[in-house]
């Protein structure tokens, strides 16, 4: 793995932490109800945006819950691990799951926080760029240790999209079979409370767009 994939790896909590700042500094759009001075057409197309970002961040939400429920315990730290090639449960279907999820998640905030804004479009570029970066590093990773392995699980399912979705077309039991092939290690509620840190960094931001909308909009 090359010195700048390292690098990127390492510090992607603070990569991203930077972009929640960067989000936060940038003009908040104000709730729906409080676009007084608007009209209701653009109104009813923020409170749309909003939805369609509630529907993204509860699916983030679970799938990352279902993800953690697959893998027990997994590194937050600076260096991969990885003792065995997880390729059941929701890696059946997609091959980073929680990279998607933190995706989803992300624009989530993005959404809320700046509304059908021009501004919206480089942070969205960012926002997929990082996480795609990260699953092509992992993916070498991957590669590196478990070799043939990896490439008949790559070939099979895809990385951060569900155009492949392997749960439709001609080997659709095959696909099934793969992702019940094993049961969870954790219950939902485990899971859940395996990621807490998560649970109450997403809790404090999300606060405090609502305190940004509230006070500075």
């Amino acid at each position: 793995m090359s010195k700048s994939a390292q690098l990127l790896y390492r510090f992607r909590g603070i990569i991203l932490g930077a972009l929640a700042l960067a989000l936060l500094a940038m003009p908040a759009e104000p709730f729906p109800w409080d676009l007084t001075n608007c009209s209701d057409k653009y109104r009813h197309v923020v409170a749309k945006w909003d939805v369609f970002a509630l529907v993204l961040f509860f699916i983030g939400v679970a799938l990352r819950i279902k993800t953690r429920q697959y893998i027990g315990n997994h590194t937050r730290g600076s260096v991969h691990q990885a003792e065995t090639l997880v390729t059941w449960g929701p890696y059946a279907l997609i091959r980073h799951p929680l990279y998607y999820s933190n995706m989803s998640i992300a624009i989530f905030f993005a959404f809320i926080h700046l509304g059908p804004s021009p501004i919206l479009i480089p942070f969205l570029f960012a926002i997929v760029l990082f996480e795609w970066a990260l699953s092509r590093i992992e993916d070498k990773f991957l590669h590196e240790k478990f070799g043939e392995e990896w490439e008949s699980w790559a070939r099979e399912v895809p990385a951060l999209n569900f155009g492949r979705n392997p749960f439709f077309g001609s080997g659709k039991e095959e696909a099934r079979a793969k992702y019940f092939a094993k049961k969870p290690v954790r219950t939902v509620w485990q899971s859940f409370c395996a990621d807490c840190s998560t649970w109450v960094w997403l809790l404090f931001f999300n606060l405090l767009i609502v305190l940004t909308k509230i006070y500075l909009t």
